[in-house]
């Protein structure tokens, strides 16, 4: 099974876990664009954004001081 990436703007990040079919893809939001599969956090970035062509790491914030 391959999962495949989905954008809209306004909408967000959704993944489908298979190609959806021609009348699927036509009910998408107008503006919704095939992407890379989003990452998952990692220790430096917690979260991720989709700048229109790449996925940019969201840090995490710092550890508050003892």
């Amino acid at each position: 099974m391959e999962e495949f990436g989905w954008f809209c703007p306004g909408i967000g990040y959704w993944q489908s876990i298979s190609w959806p079919d021609d009348e699927t893809r036509a009910a998408y939001p107008p503006g919704t664009v095939q992407v890379p599969l989003k990452p998952m956090p990692t220790t430096e970035y917690i979260d991720w954004t989709w700048s229109g062509s790449e996925w940019i790491g969201v840090p995490r914030p710092a550890e508050p001081a003892p």
